[in-house]
């Protein structure tokens, strides 16, 4: 999942991986399906999500989304067979971990670069 890193509640940009064996698809958009409450947004903050959570797709269809959400202490994994008339909710845990950008790297690479350089020039002085 991509999202930024403020304290406070941001959009997330992406989500990608597997559930339970499947592949996630990718978000769903706010307001693209009636049978979930959700605002796709994360903070680095426990508890994380609002009770909204975030929605995302893993099968194509409205069967396929699913909704990761907050409540009451609580994550929870919620999918809804609207046809059917049927929800299967389960409370599940994670972990969130940051992950370094690209950029970061390139950042103290060239901070080392610059070090060796001004090192190499001093020992050539």
């Amino acid at each position: 999942m991509t999202a930024g890193s403020a304290l406070v509640p941001e959009d997330i940009l992406s989500i990608s991986g597997t559930r339970n064996g499947e592949t996630i698809l990718g978000l769903v958009p706010l307001g693209s399906d009636s049978n979930f409450v959700y605002d796709n947004q994360f903070t680095v903050a426990d508890p994380h999500f609002t009770d909204g959570g975030l929605l995302f797709d893993i099968g194509g269809g409205d069967f396929g989304h699913v909704n990761l959400y907050y409540y009451e202490g609580q994550y929870f994994d919620l999918q809804v067979d609207a046809d059917a008339g049927i929800a299967y909710e389960a409370p599940i845990s994670f972990t969130v971990s940051a992950v370094p950008e690209a950029s970061t790297y390139a950042y103290m690479a060239l901070g080392l670069l610059g070090v060796a350089a001004v090192a190499r020039r001093r020992r050539q002085a």
